[in-house]
């Protein structure tokens, strides 16, 4: 796990050098959680921040996630990888480890608005507890 941690930054790090753009995305988030019983669980995602570099149409960044439900309070952190698919529409890919032992797996989508201002949503599963999540957001690109 710790030598996988360890490629993937060396790898986002040496994109730098040839990447057209680096973007740093903060956002909040709410969505809700549900088990395979069909039994809801709400979430805010307090703080979401996703530095991402761009090549071409590729974006490749690490996301993280602090969260809070009725039961926990928590923190995912991965990889996500995005495509523009066109100027402001993009699709996502992402794999995100918890402090409490959450496993997410998804992808979503997002959406461009008025240049700095992103709406997203996005669909995961958690390994662990066999979980689906699903969460709409908001954030805007301190960096671009």
């Amino acid at each position: 796990m710790k030598i996988a941690i360890a490629i993937i930054i060396s790898l986002i790090f040496s994109a730098n050098v040839k990447a057209q753009s680096f973007e740093l995305l903060t956002a909040t988030t709410q969505g809700a959680i549900i088990n395979r019983d069909f039994e809801g669980d709400l979430f805010i995602g307090t703080i979401q921040v996703t530095p991402s570099f761009t090549l071409e149409k590729l974006s490749v960044g690490l996301s993280s996630l602090s969260y809070t439900t009725q039961k926990e309070t928590g923190f995912l952190a991965g990889v996500e990888v995005g495509y523009n698919v066109f100027d402001v529409y993009s699709v996502t890919a992402r794999t995100m480890y918890g402090n409490t032992g959450k496993q997410l797996i998804g992808g979503g989508a997002q959406m461009l608005l008025d240049g700095k201002v992103v709406l997203f949503g996005n669909a995961g599963y958690e390994l662990k507890d066999k979980e689906t999540w699903l969460d709409l957001g908001i954030g805007y690109k301190i960096i671009q």
